[in-house]
């Protein structure tokens, strides 16, 4: 590092791939800094590293590179006779995974290849255009290979020629391709290391909804708070003083993650004003700044303040209910089976019923009998929680009306869970609703839990 870069602040920024190799820096610097430094004459350098701003990292190659048609599938670019085979290819890169990483590092890629086939070559970086639409590109060759001042500019950066592609420097990265590095990430959340990472919202690679679930999965030291709190509008003031929308994020300590909206995997040239915010925002106070970011107010009035069967959480505008109330909006009664063992709900149209299941050291069943209409099903573990279609563990689908459904310990266990029966009873080709009678009916006998009855 140059001696005189050592009297600043250095922060850090890059996408991609340096989504690899920048946390492992700062980790071997923020580390290489603890290190007491021997008493002499030799001025040695402590790195006054302070932040990292991270677009579309790739730190998760297999759980990345088996995540690519969640954007696809949102925006309807995928047919669902394509997903057999996309879930093939992910099987075929998880098993390569298993004997020869190197080898895996073009495997994985095959699910990306099919996806370009079968879109017609939608661009896997940013899915609101194709391969042919993407320009930067020759912008980068025709500054770096085209320009006047190539000379002068090549010995600013101290190198002799630039090659955008080197089939030698590829063959290199192979073995570290798809080498998983997490834990950097954790890493720097653990030691409340400055970073703001980006998740582009269009890109099908390394973009959002994969980010999403690589830090659900793998990120151990992000805290259930994390997860439980507001979603944030990021607002910022572009250069005309007018307040824009920079995206959506959640922070813990000094962590941030923060989808981009409008941009695909090249976060700062497609959206350069709200990255050149954060990165202001992250040199200024460690994290983005919020300026009328919250929605907990219009989240708690959405839902009917919880109907006066609950509270709404100052903190994310979620609904607790009281004992006896279900519903994100606490708006539903609950059959607790513990109290009625035998119970009927008379519905009309489309409703919920929801019933908890109490835990249980002995046998046990519940049998669910619907009169006239097919209903699904919905579990979820815990006496607390409310399942539905977007909230569950396990899932009966579309359960024939004719037939009686029974859970049981065998299947379940110690049971301790939640469940909704929606009760499908409206016809929208007739816009017509029906009514019906949902029966439950709890049993419990000697015997442990796990016993099929």
């Amino acid at each position: 590092m140059y001696p005189d870069m050592l009297q600043h602040p250095i922060y850090l920024a890059g996408e991609s791939y340096a989504g690899k190799y920048l946390p492992l820096y700062i980790h071997d610097i923020l580390e290489d800094n603890k290190v007491p430094k021997p008493s002499s004459n030799v001025t040695i350098p402590i790195y006054p590293i302070k932040g990292l701003l991270m677009g579309d990292p790739f730190p998760s190659p297999v759980l990345q590179r088996t995540t690519i048609d969640k954007v696809a599938q949102g925006l309807g670019i995928l047919d669902s006779n394509d997903l057999n085979s996309i879930s093939s290819l992910y099987q075929k890169c998880e098993f390569t995974m298993t004997y020869n990483v190197t080898e895996a590092a073009d495997v994985c890629e095959e699910a990306l290849e099919y996806f370009k086939v079968v879109t017609g070559g939608v661009y896997t970086y940013d899915a609101r255009i194709f391969k042919y639409d993407y320009e930067p590109y020759q912008y980068w060759k025709d500054m770096l290979v085209n320009s006047t001042q190539v000379a002068a500019l090549y010995e600013s950066l101290h190198v002799t020629k630039f090659n955008p592609h080197s089939d030698a420097v590829e063959k290199m990265f192979k073995p570290d391709f798809m080498v998983d590095y997490s834990y950097y990430y954790d890493y720097l959340i653990f030691n409340r290391f400055p970073t703001i990472l980006n998740g582009a919202e269009y890109d099908n690679r390394d973009g959002a909804k994969g980010l999403q679930i690589w830090m659900k999965t793998m990120l151990t030291k992000l805290r259930d708070s994390y997860w439980e709190q507001e979603q944030k509008i990021y607002h910022f003031e572009d250069k005309f003083n007018a307040t824009r929308v920079g995206g959506y994020y959640k922070q813990q300590d000094r962590f941030t993650y923060i989808t981009l909206p409008k941009s695909g995997h090249m976060f700062t040239y497609f959206n350069y004003d709200s990255t050149t915010a954060q990165l202001a925002d992250l040199i200024a106070s460690n994290g983005l700044t919020c300026l009328n970011c919250s929605t907990v107010a219009e989240k708690c009035k959405a839902m009917n303040d919880c109907n006066g069967n609950g509270k709404c959480g100052a903190s994310n505008g979620v609904c607790t209910c009281n004992t006896g109330f279900k519903g994100a909006d606490c708006s539903y009664t609950n059959t607790d089976l513990s109290r009625e063992s035998h119970k009927i709900v008379l519905t009309r149209g489309d409703q919920f019923v929801y019933f908890t299941v109490p835990f249980q050291t002995q046998a046990w069943t519940v049998s669910i009998t619907s009169s006239s209409r097919d209903y699904t099903l919905y579990l979820k573990d815990g006496q607390k929680e409310s399942p539905n279609q977007f909230n569950y563990d396990n899932v009966f689908k579309k359960w024939p009306h004719a037939s009686t459904l029974t859970l049981s310990g065998k299947m379940f266990g110690d049971g301790d869970m939640s469940g909704a029966i929606w009760v499908h009873g409206f016809e929208e080709l007739t816009n017509s609703s029906f009514k019906n009678r949902i029966q439950l009916n709890f049993h419990a006998s000697a015997g442990s839990a796990s016993e099929f009855i």
